[in-house]
């Protein structure tokens, strides 16, 4: 099997491209955005993580507020990092998004 060149490569006619170089490509940045509102989308209309996993049951409300409470890699535009902070807006710890710079770009 060539994980390189599957349906996704296949559907933006670049064999041999991961999508996190596609990503970083400039002239499919309308493409790119278009992708992730889909993400977003999909996102939006399912079961939200926080509702199959409780964090609030592990996270301590004495933790260091220093220390990550979560961090969303791969997160796009962060939608479960601000749900996660409007659910959970007292527990300590920061909330960080790790992208790549053109998906938030």
């Amino acid at each position: 099997m060539d994980v390189y060149n599957r349906s996704f490569q296949q559907s933006i006619g670049k064999p041999g491209q991961t999508y996190f170089e596609w990503v970083q490509e400039p002239q499919d940045k309308d493409l790119v955005m278009d992708f992730n509102l889909l993400r977003k989308s999909q996102t939006q209309s399912r079961k939200s993580w926080m509702d199959v996993f409780a964090p609030d049951d592990l996270l301590r409300k004495d933790r260091d507020a220093d220390a990550p409470a979560l961090v969303d890699i791969g997160g796009a535009t962060g939608t479960d990092a601000v749900q996660f902070r409007r659910r959970y807006p007292d527990i300590a710890g920061q909330t960080i998004l790790q992208e790549l710079p053109a998906v938030i770009d």
